[in-house]
């Protein structure tokens, strides 16, 4: 935001510089102009700021509530009863984040079109495909009273707010004026959050392409060794064999639809060690939360304080009552995803009617409605203008169960939802049609069959209430007893007790748990390599206090350089003796290998090591996979966990002399060969960008991080003026101080390790915690972005036992 102010003012100076020079009048006007745009802009921002001082009164409150911040931002909320410290995080929540809110839950019910035009209407198709938000309606029916309550308070705050009319200045910009919250919007949020947790969708979708095309065999031998979970094999797909693959249609704009940048949380770290490895006796807990790096965030800081002495402090999503991950008076928690969960791709037969009841090969089956809207709610939706309350009828009311029918053989025709998505700046809706299969929705069809998605997330599931469970639980029986809820695997949660315990607990339809394990470590994230370098550094000490421990969750060792450096430095030298004529490295050459020698494995933003091993890696990677894949397919694949695992255990694997069908050791086109010809590329390219000096190369030059703005949401055109960045990062894919690599570029950072987070369970106020960018939503705030720089540093901010002056309070109507 100041780049867009700091631009559009050094362009005012100019002109009137000109005018000046020039005393032309058409100049001088222009540069008025420009004045006026510039004061009118920052009015603009000024006048959408919220109000965080002074008084309201609410009608759905039972006592007053006060509302404060500490000097970095954080609210701190106090209430007399439950239901009206909901409400009010629901308030703050939208004063906030209502921007996010409204983008998540357009996400998950697939309405981003209506706000964003034709360039997401397919993505919108495959949202609505998946179903979140007919999960999230099915679940309200069965929400049990007592939920149903928290979230209906929490959404009496959320529309307060709106009634206020203060809207960010987002709306505004985009058109559009946001629906009444409702509870069901919490709980598609929910769910969303349960789906991106899992193992992506991106990733099946790439083992399937390259087993089509690569081959089967090849495929398999690439992906050999994968943990997809329990009860998963590493195959390509469930029942998808040569031929099979074959006859499917091309995947690769579905999985580029998969593989958006997650609205919730994408990855994570979770741990806790005992009381015995503590000098303070009580156990010590922390977190690390990995999401796209966007400003304002999707989580913000948060303190509650309750009825009956309870204090809840830590993080929040937008959307969600209650906290995400942090600490009670009780106990301190986090969650991680657990690796498991993963959805799984089956072939079914074709529709005998034809392929996908005659909807051609390449469409994905996906909606987002159970029901064709009628002619007149048709005439009444606003493409352009139209809120979420004028297009709710038509896409989510009235939604029925897929219906079924018999064909004249008796065969079960394929089930189907019919409805129809708004896309902006088109007059009428576009129709859609959802396919289901025996084991999940139709994805895609093709001669072979049709590509049915089976995931146990898209189940009947009780994510919101789990997340309220624990919110007040006091104990780990409740505690464990409300994750019960979270039915649907891939989330691992770590808890630490004052009581001394502490565990690890992996949902699913039974959950499975690990409780006080006698070396006093739990551990619970991905990838795993990640979470083994985490137990090792718990594992090191029995006198931690979380001085010592701060620094965990911002180490910046490359798991993947520890086991991978020497093997390859190795093969490096191999493919010099292997060249058909005698060859030798060049002085430039040998520098930058003696810098890579001498490496510690350690990636900061200064590590010339760092950047050259980044580097080399991946042109490695292009060496080996890109001529078989094609570009296309190779940046999906090593844009996603799997593949880039999958690619490591093979380089292993050829290392130690088995043979595969992608590498050998012999040959132009085998392993040695091929770590020199990327070496010497990847010198070449480093001294071209930074100079042909070795030891003044910067991983920070090429690997950094850009928060995007949520105006550039709004209005795409605005998105790098808007940003926040880019940054020099340090750590990276491979780091407990993780960051997800953008499709084809390992320096462009897709996600990021934006919260961070230790308690220590010895008393209230030994914690400290840290979100990028910052606590606040607004961009004129003080603490809208005052944590990137703390944060790129690796520090910490302690937890404040006071909430400061009421600075806003909330209160029912006068009796």
């Amino acid at each position: 935001m100041l780049r867009l102010f700091a631009y559009a003012g050094a362009l005012q100076i100019l002109v009137l510089a000109l005018a000046l020079a020039t005393r032309a009048a058409a100049l001088i006007a222009l540069a008025l102009l420009l004045g006026l745009a510039i004061v009118a802009a920052f009015a603009f921002l000024q006048l959408s700021r919220p109000r965080k001082r002074g008084t309201i009164r609410l009608t759905a409150l039972g006592g007053p509530v006060s509302l404060g911040h500490d000097e970095h931002g954080t609210p701190h909320v106090t209430a007399e009863n439950w239901h009206d410290l909901f409400l009010a995080q629901g308030y703050l929540a939208a004063r906030e984040r209502l921007w996010q809110m409204e983008v998540a839950r357009r996400t998950a019910a697939g309405r981003l079109a209506e706000i964003r035009g034709e360039a997401l209407l397919e993505r919108d198709r495959l949202m609505r495909t998946l179903g979140l938000q007919r999960l999230a309606e099915r679940a309200l029916a069965d929400c049990p009273a007592d939920v149903r309550a928290c979230l209906e308070a929490y959404a009496d705050g959320v529309n307060a707010f709106i009634a206020e009319g203060h809207l960010p200045p987002e709306f505004a910009l985009a058109r559009i004026v946001p629906d009444p919250w409702r509870a069901v919007d919490s709980l598609a949020v929910a769910k969303l959050l349960a789906f991106e947790l899992t193992l992506p969708l991106a990733d099946e979708l790439v083992r399937l392409q390259v087993a089509q095309v690569a081959g089967p065999a090849a495929a398999a031998a690439l992906f050999a060794g994968a943990d997809r979970g329990a009860g998963q094999d590493a195959g390509v797909g469930a029942g998808i064999g040569a031929a099979d693959a074959s006859g499917l249609p091309e995947l690769a704009d579905l999985c580029e639809l998969a593989s958006h940048a997650p609205q919730t949380i994408a990855g994570g770290l979770a741990w806790a060690v005992s009381g015995e490895r503590t000098a303070s006796g009580f156990p010590i807990a922390g977190c690390a939360l990995e999401t796209a790096p966007r400003a304002p965030s999707p989580l913000h800081p948060l303190v509650l304080s309750g009825p009956e002495g309870a204090r809840l402090e830590g993080v929040a999503l937008a959307g969600l009552p209650g906290l995400l991950a942090g600490r009670s008076r009780h106990f301190a928690w986090g969650f991680a995803p657990a690796g498991s969960g993963a959805a799984v791709l089956a072939l079914e037969p074709a529709d005998p009617q034809g392929v996908a009841g005659g909807t051609p090969p390449t469409a994905v089956q996906t909606s987002g409605s159970s029901m064709v809207p009628t002619a007149a709610q048709v005439s009444t939706a606003s493409p352009v203008h139209g809120s979420v309350a004028q297009s709710a009828p038509a896409v989510c009311a009235g939604a029925a169960e897929p219906s079924t029918a018999e064909t004249s053989a008796g065969t079960p025709e394929p089930q189907r939802l019919e409805m129809f998505i708004r896309v902006r700046g088109q007059g009428l809706p576009v129709p859609h049609t959802i396919e289901f299969g025996a084991a999940g929705p139709v994805l895609a069809a093709g001669p072979s069959g049709r590509l049915v998605l089976q995931s146990p997330v898209l189940q009947p599931a009780a994510e919101a209430a789990a997340l309220l469970g624990i919110n007040r639980a006091r104990s780990y029986a409740e505690f464990r007893a409300a994750l019960a809820g979270w039915t649907a695997p891939g989330l691992a949660a770590v808890y630490a007790g004052i009581d001394g315990t502490i565990a690890r607990i992996e949902t699913g339809p039974e959950l499975r748990e690990v409780v006080n394990p006698p070396d006093g470590v739990v551990v619970a994230g991905q990838p795993a390599g990640v979470a083994d370098r985490a137990r090792g550094w718990l594992e090191a000490r029995s006198d931690w206090d979380a001085e010592r421990l701060a620094p965990l969750s911002v180490d910046t060792v490359s798991v993947q350089a520890a086991t991978l450096l020497q093997p390859m430095l190795q093969a490096l030298q191999e493919g010099l003796r292997q060249g058909v004529y005698a060859e030798s490295l060049s002085q430039l050459e040998k520098q930058a290998l003696l810098l890579l020698s001498d490496w510690d494995r350690d990636e900061p933003v200064g590590s010339g090591a760092a950047c050259l091993w980044e580097r080399w890696y991946f042109a490695l990677l292009e060496d080996v996979f890109r001529p078989r894949m094609g570009l296309t397919l190779f940046n999906q694949f090593a844009a996603t966990r799997t593949g880039l695992e999958a690619a490591e255990r093979l380089l292993l694997r050829t290392l130690s002399g088995e043979e595969n069908p992608w590498l050998s050791l012999e040959g132009e086109l085998g392993l040695p060969r091929l770590a020199l010809q990327a070496f010497r590329r990847t010198v070449a390219y480093l001294a071209a960008r930074q100079g042909r000096r070795p030891e003044s190369w910067s991983w920070g030059r090429e690997h950094q991080v850009r928060f995007r703005h949520s105006l550039g949401q709004a209005v795409p055109a605005l998105r790098h003026l808007a940003d926040l960045g880019p940054f020099p990062l340090s750590g990276g894919p491979s780091s407990i101080n993780r960051s997800g690599p953008a499709p084809a570029d390992p320096g462009v950072v897709r996600t990021a390790t934006t919260y961070r987070r230790i308690d220590d369970l010895s008393g209230l106020g030994a914690s400290a915690a840290i979100l990028a960018p910052g606590a606040a939503g607004h961009p004129l705030d003080p603490s809208f972005a005052d944590r990137i720089v703390p944060w790129l540093r690796g520090e910490l901010t302690r937890a404040q036992a006071g909430s400061g002056s009421a600075e806003f309070r909330m209160l029912p109507p006068p009796a």
